[in-house]
């Protein structure tokens, strides 16, 4: 009966529609028909089942494509020559909260972001927002510029690089094809990434000062210039003290 029949968006099923049918494969399940299995007698239009002059998956904002959240992140520096990644995990609900920290000076120059799911670069939206370690605003101002790594990455390059002087969280949010946020920790000198600068981070870095650099040590070249030097355990020294809260 229309008349006592309450209008639902083009993604809910009909009251006609089929539940799924092994024995019959080709019934219609989905209204929002992204395989296009409602099309007509040939028309790339199929159904309009809430009535908006909207049709499917293409045109109707009800039935647009989920958006896939991200699952991994690394942060990646240039150290003279060679690349070195760090995991950053999703931040304090991790298992471990400290496994988001960034500890090195230059800061962040490439998130290279996994997605449960294929995303389009050229639809993703990036934006950032930076606080210090008292929870004020710490402007970023530059150029954000995703680019598709494989069909499930993509890396955001940051020019400058996201601002690693002092301890600061940074939020970084999509929008489009891929949507959730990443957090990065940046805690300069943090080399445990244990969320506090203390004398054993200076000890670990003289522990490896003249080591060639890898990807196992390559973290420990705080000033990212593509050597362990003394001037790596200067830069922690200076930072002993420091701390970072957990971000979101």
């Amino acid at each position: 009966d229309p008349l006592n029949y309450t209008p639902v968006g083009e993604d809910v099923p009909p009251p006609y529609y089929f539940t799924p049918d092994p024995n019959h494969s080709t019934k219609p399940t989905d209204p929002c028909s992204p395989n296009g299995e409602e099309d007509y007698a040939g028309d790339v239009e199929g159904l309009d089942n809430d009535g908006d002059n909207a049709y499917d998956e293409a045109a109707d904002g009800d039935c647009a494509p989920p958006c896939e959240p991200p699952i991994a992140a690394r942060s990646c520096n240039l150290h003279g020559t060679f690349d070195c990644c760090l995991d950053i995990g999703p931040g304090c609900e991790g298992a471990d909260p400290g496994d988001n920290v960034e500890p090195r000076f230059c800061g962040v120059n490439e998130l290279c972001v996994d997605f449960a799911g294929p995303v389009d670069a050229a639809s993703l939206a990036v934006a950032v927002a930076c606080t210090d370690g008292g929870g004020f605003p710490v402007p970023y101002v530059g150029t954000i510029t995703p680019a598709q790594d494989d069909p499930d990455t993509v890396c955001i390059d940051f020019n400058p690089n996201l601002p690693n002087n002092e301890p600061t969280c940074c939020e970084v949010s999509f929008t489009g094809s891929g949507c959730g946020q990443w957090s990065v920790a940046s805690a300069p000198g943090d080399v445990s990434r244990d969320r506090v600068v203390t004398v054993s981070d200076k000890a670990l870095v003289k522990a490896k000062i003249g080591e060639p650099l890898d990807g196992t040590n390559c973290s420990f070249d705080v000033s990212c210039d593509g050597s362990i030097t003394v001037s790596d355990k200067s830069l922690v020294k200076a930072k002993v003290g420091s701390s970072i809260p957990c971000c979101p």
